[in-house]
């Protein structure tokens, strides 16, 4: 017998006195419960629905990113969403739920808790941003943390790399730096290790400063979970090549919200 519990709202919002950016919020949450199995998923995306600098093909791709991060890795291999999470999510549920059945027999209790949020952080003319978290929880499985910071170009919506407005020579001192810093910002007593691609992309300019995140086992160990910290502008101008600096205040004061 399936269950389904399922809720949406779609709202447009327009945002920027330009309207260079419209989204649209998907909310929801759909369970399946069979045989002592159950399956929960829970979602509050806001999605673009028009960027300025972007057309519709661009705009959907960049749509598609979004949907990849929050349900890429439940929802197939390769991360592409065919469809709307309302639709494809129903679908997907019931699969995994007898994939769950046929791993663990029906007689078994079994549970998969997925939950996923992301926004819009801001639209510039060359830049935009998008934040996401979430997280998978697979009973005895464990509980695994998933984050992504996007800053990506317009058009292109390749990332930025920050790695690249490091001043030259910098880049392994600053990403030792940061992780150190990001340690003693969470309480970890551990020492981090440096990551093997220093080409950090997970970041995202606010106002206050720029926001860091060290994914589960990139940097700390994996019960440390996702570590993060944000860093003031000051701080990090020692770091970064002038020009690059400057674009990245300049992004920050773009933030819509």
């Amino acid at each position: 017998m399936r269950a389904w519990l399922l809720a949406c709202s779609i709202v447009l919002a327009l945002i920027g006195e330009a309207r260079s950016l419209v989204v649209a919020g998907e909310r929801g949450a759909c369970t399946v419960t069979e045989d002592g199995l159950a399956v929960h998923v829970a979602w509050d995306l806001e999605v673009p629905v028009q960027v300025k600098g972007l057309n519709a093909i661009q705009t959907a791709k960049l749509r598609q990113m979004m949907y990849a991060d929050a349900f890429g890795e439940a929802l197939a291999d390769d991360g592409q969403l065919q469809a709307a999470p309302s639709d494809a999510l129903q679908e997907w549920i019931y699969q995994k739920m007898l994939d769950v059945a046929r791993l663990r027999g029906v007689s078994t209790a079994g549970a998969l808790d997925i939950a996923a949020y992301a926004r819009m952080v801001f639209a510039g003319k060359k830049w935009l941003g998008y934040a996401y978290s979430g997280y998978l929880n697979q009973g005895g499985n464990g509980c695994h943390q998933r984050v992504a910071l996007r800053v990506l170009s317009i058009p292109e919506l390749e990332p930025m790399k920050l790695a690249e407005g490091i001043r030259p020579g910098q880049c392994d001192r600053f990403v030792a730096w940061l992780a150190e810093r990001a340690g003693r910002a969470n309480g970890l007593q551990e020492k981090p290790a440096l990551p093997a691609d220093p080409s950090l992309t997970d970041f995202m300019p606010y106002r206050e400063g720029v926001a860091f995140r060290f994914r589960p086992y990139s940097v700390f160990c994996g019960a440390a979970g996702v570590v993060g910290v944000m860093v003031p502008w000051e701080e990090l101008k020692p770091w970064f090549r002038e020009s690059f600096w400057d674009m990245l205040r300049t992004l920050a004061e773009e933030e819509d919200k």
